[in-house]
């Protein structure tokens, strides 16, 4: 490479990698016209340079995608080289389960190609890397075979455990609910394989930020009301799975009557049972409630598993307003009369006068200040 060009590249990996990000942003925002340019000498470089230059220059794309990632996405559909380099790397091991020993450089170019991905996935036009990922044809089944290989790439601790996080932040913004409705709604036995998958992986993870994803993905398929049905099926226990974070010693916390109310599973915790401790986790697992909460079978199914018992002991022990309001939330919905929502099976379907949204908005915001 011309001393030129290495001095340009030296410089652009200053500004962009060493900075803050606040002021590697600013630095974007204020040389829109240029960092263009600088995006595609990096991709370039990816495909012409040697293999520490196409380490830095992913490492390069991967600190702008986290300021700017609509340019990232914009020229990686415009330049299919770059885009296939980036993605190769990423199906090999997502779509692979026996790894051999790789080394620091295969796991640098997996890490940064991770990080892109995620970061430019994000965005809602991301549909030709979502089928580049994902067989079309068979997206719930591929999101099934991409959980089961991560699983067990985890298990060998070949690759540090930021890259199985990527993995779960990929299959999280790819679970978007604009980009799987069909597939939903036509494959239902595979939603409850793969629901049954992310809540073993959640129950056996000690990583936060993969729990939270195995649970948000969960989120994303509960929004569409017609995947409730199988989702809530008796036989996937999600209900007592979610609630079973939740819930305190129960042993301690119920008379009998109230005992009867819980599924099995959830009766006669002993005295050191402890609620999830981390303040994203219930906020994810509260999320599955309330999405629960908008159609009919959502509500009688979280009637019949005592979910108010154990969110009312909960909520005497919540710390964090913001997940406590949450909590009052579907208490408010599961105590109400059901008659009230006849006219409403689909509550996330329902329209709200635009008039009322900020009013609503400044009662919550109310509740939460108190």
């Amino acid at each position: 490479m011309a001393e030129s060009k290495k001095l340009s590249f030296e410089t652009i990996m200053t500004v962009l990698m060493e900075k803050s990000d606040d002021e590697r942003k600013k630095f974007i925002e204020d040389h829109q016209a240029s960092i263009k340019s600088v995006i595609k000498l990096v991709c370039r470089l990816i495909i012409t340079g040697d293999k520490t230059e196409k380490i830095n220059s992913l490492t390069c794309l991967a600190k702008i995608s986290e300021v700017e990632d609509n340019l990232i996405l914009t020229n990686l559909l415009e330049d299919t080289a770059v885009y296939e380099a980036i993605l190769k790397p990423i199906v090999n091991f997502i779509h692979n389960r026996d790894h051999p020993e790789a080394d620091s450089e295969q796991v640098d170019v997996i890490k940064y190609s991770l990080i892109i991905l995620v970061n430019i996935t994000r965005q809602k036009n991301c549909v030709k890397i979502f089928h580049s990922l994902l067989d079309t044809n068979k997206l719930l089944s591929s999101f099934h075979t991409i959980l089961s290989n991560v699983v067990m790439i985890s298990a060998t601790d070949k690759f540090e455990p930021l890259i199985i996080e990527l993995v779960f932040n990929l299959l999280l913004n790819l679970s978007q609910p604009s980009l799987i409705l069909d597939e939903i709604q036509k494959n239902q036995d595979n939603l409850a394989l793969l629901m049954k998958d992310l809540l073993n992986f959640f129950e056996k993870s000690t990583c936060t930020k993969i729990r939270v994803c195995c649970i948000s993905i969960i989120v994303n398929f509960l929004i569409h009301g017609s995947a409730q049905t199988t989702l809530l099926d008796s036989k996937s226990e999600l209900i007592t799975k979610i609630l079973y974070p939740l819930a305190g010693p129960t042993e301690v916390e119920f008379d009998d009557e109230d005992m009867a109310q819980l599924p099995l599973d959830l009766q006669y915790l002993p005295p050191d049972k402890e609620r999830e401790a981390d303040n994203n986790v219930r906020d994810a697992l509260i999320s599955c409630l309330l999405l629960c909460c908008n159609t009919r079978k959502g509500r009688d199914s979280l009637k019949d598993h005592g979910t108010y018992y154990i969110l009312r002991e909960l909520h005497k022990q919540e710390k964090d307003r913001s997940i406590q309001k949450r909590v009052e939330d579907v208490v408010d919905i599961l105590t109400k009369e059901e008659e009230e929502y006849n006219q409403f099976p689909d509550l996330m379907s329902t329209a709200i006068p635009e008039h009322l949204i900020g009013k609503f908005d400044e009662m919550d915001q109310t509740l939460l200040n108190e």
